[in-house]
């Protein structure tokens, strides 16, 4: 018998009989395993009960008042279908009980002469051989509703057995209805093998029609046949291919990219390295996996990457762009910058990391290179200052010397001696002085970086208004008229700015043309910067001459015409660098200047020094 009550549906009018049958069979003493008895005392409950119940058995009394014989076994078993029915009765009619079994009845059993050993074993018999009908059933049906191929082949090479997906499969690829075509080509030499009286196994592939076929072949001696087992693996054998190629680009991908790239597992062993990482260390990729950075490199080093690694798979912190040090095969000291990020399986668990490595070796050359100029013209520029301070006090001092010295000369002799002794003693006068002013305009311009003042919001209109002040005896004497209009505030060191406003100015007056100047100031937002316009009706600036004004020492007229010593332009370009502008001049030979140059709006950091 199976686990599981037997559920029996007692059809019994005698009451008293009934429950006998019920505490017989209900305790388990009898069939030796759980009986629920459902009791119905005509034919009509019993169809109610058969409506919402499921028994394995029904024991049924055909004698009922409201029976109608034969029918009502045929009636029963219409509805219960499956159910083996066991007649119990009060009749002792053979020919009656012929006709009952012929009529599909598991047995007719007669009262009182079914003793207690007798029904048992006709309901164990009822019950188990209906079970084991189903297993069969369920069992056979298997290979019929697999979506797997199933075939077998007896000794003689003929299809002894072939499944609905087997025939399905055929239909499919127009193949007729023989599944031999999905044998491998080689069988006959199976068939061969079956005749040694050994159980074997094995597995193929066949292609058929472009689908390719997974093939479990068994050798069943005792049964004289072959059982074969096959699967539409096409799409898995595609997929495989593809995953292949993947596989196969991406090791092309990795080895033609010039960073080195690595996998590693939990303990930093190598598992996956590209060409670069192999040409670092005079290795093939291949060989490394399963080793460790301790077969490659110094100790100092392979103790270093082993600790940063750990702590990344211990933590799930990843490294990023950390300046590592390396050592080539040949020995040689190299840089990278290092990332490293852990690998993780489909449930987040960390199993290794990924790493990749980008040679700057040439980067830190190079600023090492960088430095030691920046070193040595940190050291150049300390050396123009004190050239700058030499100039200041040795040379001007003697300069102040000769300059007064020749003046007391000039004004005591100047007429007392001959004419050209008068032209000697000016030029000497005018020599000395212009070479004050020219030591002047060179520590003004070499005092923009090392004397200017850190940049605050300066009103510029303020600036501009003290520089037209300073400059009101220029203006007056040119009869110069300036327009400006609103000017912002912006971030600047003011007297800078003072200077830069006053040189532009100060050339608008010099460099002017037959009329009065003309002088228009402005400013225009952009961005987080002020664009300033200083325009003038001057003589103007030839095109291939906008770029040399701004150098220092550069001159396009003489200084018989226009004097001056070359400074000023340089001076006002050196400013505006300094606050991180830039200064430029739009004009044309006889069409006036307009000198253009940005400063940072008030609140805006300059990108240039501060000073």
């Amino acid at each position: 018998m199976e686990a599981g009550p037997i559920h029996v549906l007692l059809i019994e009018d005698n009451v008293a009989y009934a429950k006998m049958l019920q505490a017989g069979l209900s305790s388990g003493d009898v069939l030796h395993t759980a009986v629920e008895i459902r009791h119905a005392e005509n034919i009509r409950t019993a169809f109610d009960l058969l409506a919402g119940h499921k028994f394995d058995l029904i024991l049924l009394d055909l004698m009922l008042p409201d029976s109608s014989g034969l029918e009502t076994l045929v009636k029963i078993q219409a509805v219960a279908v499956g159910v083996p029915v066991v007649v119990l009765t009060g009749v002792e009619d053979v020919e009656l009980a012929e006709t009952i079994i012929q009529k599909g009845a598991q047995d007719y059993l007669v009262k009182g002469h079914s003793d207690w050993e007798v029904l048992p074993r006709a309901i164990r018999y009822a019950v188990n051989a209906k079970r084991a009908e189903k297993e069969i059933q369920r069992l056979a049906s298997f290979p019929q509703l697999a979506p797997t191929l199933v075939f077998e082949i007896d000794a003689a090479g003929n299809v002894a057995f072939c499944n609905a997906s087997a025939h399905r499969m055929l239909a499919r690829l127009g193949l007729g209805d023989d599944p031999k075509v999905f044998l491998p080509a080689d069988f006959g030499k199976v068939l061969e093998r079956l005749g040694h009286g050994k159980m074997e196994n094995f597995r193929t592939e066949v292609t058929v029609k472009d689908r390719v076929f997974g093939m479990g072949v068994y050798l069943v001696p005792q049964f004289s046949t072959v059982r074969i087992y096959a699967i539409d693996i096409t799409d898995r054998k595609k997929a495989e291919l593809e995953l292949a190629r993947e596989k196969q680009l991406l090791r092309v991908l990795i080895d033609h990219l010039p960073d080195q790239i690595f996998v590693k597992d939990a303990q930093s062993r190598f598992l996956i390295a590209n060409k670069a990482v192999g040409e670092n260390l005079g290795v093939e990729p291949g060989e490394m996996t399963g080793k460790s950075d301790a077969d490659y490199f110094p100790a100092e080093y392979a103790g270093q990457y082993l600790k940063d690694e750990q702590e990344v798979i211990q933590s799930g912190r990843p490294i990023e762009d950390r300046e590592t040090p390396g050592i080539s095969s040949e020995a040689v000291k190299r840089w990278f910058l290092s990332t490293k990020v852990p690998l993780r399986d489909e449930n987040g668990g960390i199993i290794g990391l990924v790493g990749i490595n980008k040679e700057i070796t040439g980067l830190k050359i190079a600023d090492e290179a960088l430095r030691r100029q920046a070193r040595e013209l940190a050291r150049s520029n300390a050396d123009l200052q004190q050239f700058a301070y030499s100039v200041s006090h040795d040379l001007q001092e003697p300069l102040r010397t000769i300059a007064s010295f020749i003046t007391l000369l000039a004004r005591k002799y100047r007429g007392n001696l001959d004419k050209q002794a008068d032209e000697f003693i000016g030029f000497v006068v005018d020599g000395a002085s212009r070479m004050q002013r020219l030591i002047n305009d060179l520590l003004d311009y070499s005092r923009v970086d090392t004397h200017g003042k850190a940049p605050r919001p300066t009103d510029a209109k303020a600036v501009l208004d003290r520089v037209l002040a300073s400059l009101g005896a220029a203006l007056a004497e040119s009869s110069a008229s300036v327009v400006c209009d609103g000017l912002p505030t912006v971030m600047v060191d003011a007297s800078q700015l003072g200077q830069l406003l006053q040189n532009l100015v100060s050339n608008a007056i010099k460099f002017r043309a037959d009329e009065p100047p003309k002088i228009h100031i402005s400013a225009r937002p952009d961005g987080g910067k002020w664009v300033f316009s200083v325009a003038d009706n001057g003589i103007g600036i030839p095109a291939e001459h906008k770029e040399k004004i701004f150098e220092i020492f550069q001159r396009l007229h003489s200084r018989a015409r226009y004097p001056g010593t070359g400074v000023g332009l340089a001076i006002c370009k050196k400013i505006v660098q300094r606050h991180g502008g830039e200064i430029w001049v739009e004009s044309a030979a006889g069409g006036g200047s307009t000198f253009c140059f940005t400063l940072p709006a008030a609140g805006a950091e300059p990108a240039g020094k501060s000073g």
